[in-house]
C-alpha cells in the first residue's frame, strides 16, 4: 500500500508539475514545443502505436529515408513496454500528441519514486528520501532538454532503481536471490531507447556494486565475477534491440565517431550553473541552492555510501565537459564505449543523482544534530550575502545592456533574484528549525526546495502552439496522391513538413530525421545534387514553402504556406538496366553522381555481379506484384541478363531470391539495392531477415532463465547459511 501510495502521490505531483499540457482551459494550455518530441519522437511511437496495435512489430520504415531499419533504431524503443504499451493502447486509433506527453509526468515519476526508494534502502528515513526523489525527479537535468528527448529521460529515470537493485543485491553482502532485479533493470536501461545515457548508468552501476562488495568485505574474485555475471545477464536480457542495434550501428553515420566529435561538452565556464538557474541558458547542472547546503551538511560527516557518491559528483561534473579537460581522454582511452558517443554534458545524469542521494544524508545529519541546523542557517546566511552583492552586479551588467533588444541579461537576471529570493527563504527556513524543532525545519525546507525547483523548471520547453496542427500539410499531400505508382516525396521546408511526418500521414518521404542513419543514404541526400537525388530516390513531388523555379517542375497545387511540385522526371520505383559499371566503393559515390551517366540506363555496382551483364540487351519490363515494408515481390521480362534495381534504401538485413533461389543483392548507385536477374520472366523477392531478432530474442529469454536460476540458487544459500545457523 506504501508503494501504491507513493506511486500515486509522485505522480501527482509530476502532473503539477506539468500541469499546463492537460490543463482543460484552453487559453492556459501548452505543448511540448515543436523540435525532437514533434519531429522525431511523436511520429515514431504513431508508427509503433498503429503496427502494434495491429499486431505487426514495425521493423522496418518505408517513410523516411527510401527506408530503414525503425526496429533496429534504439531511440524508437520498440521493445520498451513503457512506451510501447502506451503507444498501443492509446494510439490504437492515431496516437494523440497530448497522449505522448503522458511519458514525461510518468517517467519524472518513475525518476523520484528510485531516488526515494535508493535512499530508504541505504537506510534513510521518509523526509530525507522525500528530498532525494524530489532534487533527481524534478531537478535541473531530467526537467531540462530531456523533456523534449524522451529516449534519454525514458533512460535515465531507471538509473536510481539500478543503484537501489545493486544496494539491495551486494550492500550488506551476496544476495543472490535478489539479483535477477538487477538484471531487469539492467536490461531496462537498454530498451528504454538512449544507449549512451544506458552506458553512463552501467558504469555507474558497476561502480557501485564494487564498492558496495568491497564495503562488505566480498573477496575481489567474487566480487568481479559477480558483477560480471549479473550485468552480462542484463545486457543478454536486452539483446532482442542490441543484436539489431549493432548490424545498424556498423553501416551507419555512428560506425565510427572522431574524437573531436566524441569529446564534445560543457564549456568549463559552464560550470557555474551548478549555483545559479539558468547560468548560460542552461539549467541542467542546477539542483536546487537548497540541495547544496544539505549537501555541505553531508560531507561533514564521511560514512555509508557518501564518498562514493561524492566522488561520482565530482567526476561527473569534471568529465561533463568532455575533451576541455584531459580526464575525458583517460575514459576514451581506456573504458568501452565511452568514445562512442557525442555530448558528453549528458553525463550530467549522474551528478543529478549523486548530488539527490547526498542531500538525503544532509537532511538525515541536520534531523539528528542541532549543530548542523545552527550551520546550516550561518551557510545560508553568508550565501544569501553573497547572492545579493552577485544580483548588484547582474543588474549593473544588465543596465549597461538596456538599450539592447532583447537585453542578453534578461534571463540571467531572472535567475539571480530568483536565486536571493530562494536563499532568502532557506535562512528563514533554517531560522524557524532553530526554534521550532527538526520537525518544522524539515517540512519547511522540503517546501522551499520544491518551490525552487518548480519555479525554475516548471512549464519551460512549451508553446502556446499545438504542433500537431500544420496549416496546408495534409492538403499539400493530397495534391500528391494522384499518381497510381509508388512513389516519394521530398521535402524542401522541414520547418513546415518534418520529413518524419510522413508516417502521420501516410506518405513515404525522401529524406527523415534522426540521429542514426545509414551512411551511404546520408552521403547522397547530403551531396546536393537534388536532381540526381530525384531520380535515384523515385522522387515524384517536392512540397516547399518558397516558389521554385527549377527547370522541369510542374506545380500541382498552391496554398499560402506550402505548394506541391511534380517531377516529371523521376525513375520508378525498380527499374530494370543492362549497363552496368564496376567501381571502387571509394568512388561509388562520385560515379553515382556523374551527369554524363543517367541512371535509367547505366548502374553503378561495387562488385561483379554473379552473372556476366552486357550492355545492348533491350530495356527489361519490371512489375511490382507485392510491395510491403518487409517484403517485395517483382516480375521482370528480360531478352538478355540485366541488373534489377529498386529504389530502396540498401541494408544489410535484406535477402534476395530469384524463382526461390537466393541470390546476392549488391549495392547499386551507392546507396540501393540490386539484383542481378537472368534472361528470361522471373520473380524476384526481396525479403528483410530477422535473424537478429530471433538470435536476440533467443539470447532474451535465455538471459530471462539465467536470472531466474541465478535467482533461485541465490535463495537456496541463503536458506541453507540460515539453517546452518
Amino acid at each position: 500500500m506504501e508503494f501504491i501510495g507513493l506511486s500515486a502521490g509522485a505522480f501527482g505531483l509530476a502532473l503539477v508539475f506539468t500541469w499546463r499540457l492537460w490543463t482543460p482551459v484552453v487559453p492556459d494550455r501548452r505543448w511540448i514545443r515543436a523540435g525532437d518530441f514533434s519531429d522525431q519522437f511523436f511520429p515514431w511511437a504513431t508508427l509503433v502505436g498503429r503496427e502494434v496495435s495491429q499486431g505487426r512489430l514495425p521493423l522496418w520504415n518505408p517513410h523516411v529515408f527510401s527506408g530503414y531499419p525503425f526496429g533496429a533504431d534504439p531511440q524508437v524503443a520498440l521493445f520498451y513496454p513503457v512506451s510501447t504499451g502506451i503507444a498501443t493502447i492509446l494510439g490504437r486509433n492515431g496516437l494523440g500528441y497530448r497522449e505522448l506527453q503522458l511519458e514525461i509526468p510518468l517517467h519524472l515519476a518513475i525518476a523520484a519514486l528510485g531516488a526515494f526508494f535508493l535512499c530508504r534502502r541505504l537506510g534513510l528515513g521518509r523526509p530525507p528520501s522525500l528530498v532525494a526523489g524530489l532534487v533527481f525527479g524534478f531537478g535541473g537535468f531530467l526537467t531540462s532538454y530531456p523533456i523534449e528527448q524522451l529516449a534519454i529521460l525514458r533512460t535515465a529515470a531507471w538509473i536510481p532503481w539500478l543503484l537501489w537493485a545493486v544496494e539491495a543485491t551486494w550492500g550488506r553482502g551476496w544476495r543472490g536471490r535478489l539479483a535477477p532485479i538487477t538484471v531487469l533493470l539492467v536490461g531496462t536501461l537498454f530498451v528504454a531507447g538512449h544507449t549512451q545515457t544506458a552506458v553512463f548508468g552501467l558504469y555507474f552501476g558497476a561502480a557501485y556494486a564494487v564498492a558496495r562488495s568491497r564495503a562488505a568485505l566480498i573477496p575481489w574474485g567474487a566480487t568481479l565475477l559477480s558483477i560480471a555475471v549479473v550485468f552480462g545477464l542484463g545486457l543478454g536480457v536486452a539483446a532482442i534491440q542490441i543484436l539489431p542495434g549493432m548490424e545498424f550501428v556498423s553501416v551507419s553515420t555512428r560506425d565510427r565517431l572522431p574524437y573531436d566529435d566524441a569529446a564534445y561538452g560543457y564549456s568549463i565556464r559552464a560550470l557555474p550553473g551548478v549555483l545559479v538557474p539558468g547560468w548560460r541558458e542552461e539549467r541542467a547542472l542546477y539542483v536546487g541552492i537548497g540541495a547544496l547546503g544539505l549537501i555541505a551538511a553531508a560531507l561533514h560527516t564521511w560514512r555509508g555510501a557518501i564518498p562514493f557518491f561524492a566522488l561520482a559528483a565530482v567526476l561527473s561534473l569534471i568529465l561533463s565537459v568532455g575533451g576541455n579537460l584531459f580526464a575525458y581522454d583517460l575514459l576514451f582511452l581506456g573504458l568501452p564505449l565511452w568514445g562512442a558517443f557525442r555530448d558528453q554534458e549528458r553525463l550530467i545524469v549522474i551528478w543529478n543523482l549523486a548530488a539527490a542521494v547526498l542531500a538525503a544524508y544532509g537532511l538525515e545529519r541536520i534531523q539528528r544534530n542541532e549543530r548542523a541546523t545552527t550551520l546550516l542557517e550561518r551557510w545560508f546566511g553568508y550565501a544569501g550575502l553573497a547572492s545579493v552583492l552577485f544580483l548588484a552586479g547582474v543588474l549593473i551588467a544588465w543596465t549597461v545592456n538596456r538599450r539592447i533588444e532583447p537585453n542578453p541579461l534578461d534571463e540571467l537576471l531572472d535567475a539571480t533574484v530568483l536565486l536571493s529570493l530562494v536563499i532568502g527563504l532557506l535562512f528563514v527556513a533554517a531560522r524557524i528549525g532553530i526554534h521550532r524543532g527538526s520537525r518544522v525545519l524539515v517540512a519547511t525546507l522540503l517546501i522551499v526546495i520544491a518551490f525552487d525547483l518548480f519555479s525554475s523548471g516548471a512549464n519551460r520547453r512549451q508553446t502556446a502552439i499545438d504542433p500537431n496542427l500544420r496549416p496546408g500539410v495534409r492538403e499539400a499531400m493530397d495534391a500528391a496522391r494522384t499518381d497510381g505508382e509508388p512513389f516519394r516525396v521530398r521535402t524542401g521546408a522541414d520547418r513546415l513538413l518534418p520529413p518524419n511526418w510522413g508516417i502521420i500521414l501516410n506518405a513515404e518521404m525522401t529524406t527523415g530525421d534522426g540521429p542514426i542513419q545509414i551512411r551511404r543514404m546520408r552521403d547522397l541526400l547530403n551531396s546536393g545534387a537534388e536532381w540526381r537525388i530525384w531520380q535515384l530516390t523515385n522522387t515524384k513531388f517536392l512540397i516547399d514553402d518558397e516558389a521554385r523555379k527549377d527547370p522541369g517542375l510542374e506545380e500541382r497545387h498552391r496554398s499560402s504556406t506550402l505548394s506541391t511540385y511534380a517531377v516529371p522526371f523521376s525513375l520508378p520505383r525498380v527499374w530494370a538496366v543492362s549497363d552496368v559499371r564496376v567501381v571502387d566503393p571509394s568512388q561509388s559515390l562520385r560515379a553515382t553522381l556523374d551527369d554524363t551517366i543517367h541512371p535509367g540506363d547505366t548502374a553503378i555496382v561495387e562488385m561483379q555481379p554473379a552473372i556476366r551483364i552486357a550492355p545492348g540487351v533491350p530495356r527489361p519490363e519490371t512489375r511490382i506484384l507485392a510491395y510491403s515494408p518487409t517484403r517485395v515481390t517483382i516480375q521482370t521480362d528480360a531478352s538478355g541478363n540485366a541488373l534489377l534495381v529498386v529504389a530502396d534504401a540498401w541494408y544489410p538485413a535484406w535477402r534476395a531470391s530469384v524463382d526461390g533461389v537466393e541470390t546476392p543483392i549488391l549495392i547499386v548507385n551507392h546507396a540501393f539495392r540490386g539484383v542481378a536477374i537472368p534472361a528470361g520472366t522471373h520473380e524476384v523477392n526481396l525479403e528483410l531477415k530477422m535473424d537478429r531478432y530471433w538470435i536476440g530474442g533467443a539470447v532474451s529469454l535465455m538471459s530471462l532463465l539465467g536470472a531466474l536460476m541465478l535467482g533461485l540458487v541465490g535463495k537456496v544459500r541463503t536458506s541453507g547459511l540460515r539453517t546452518a545457523t
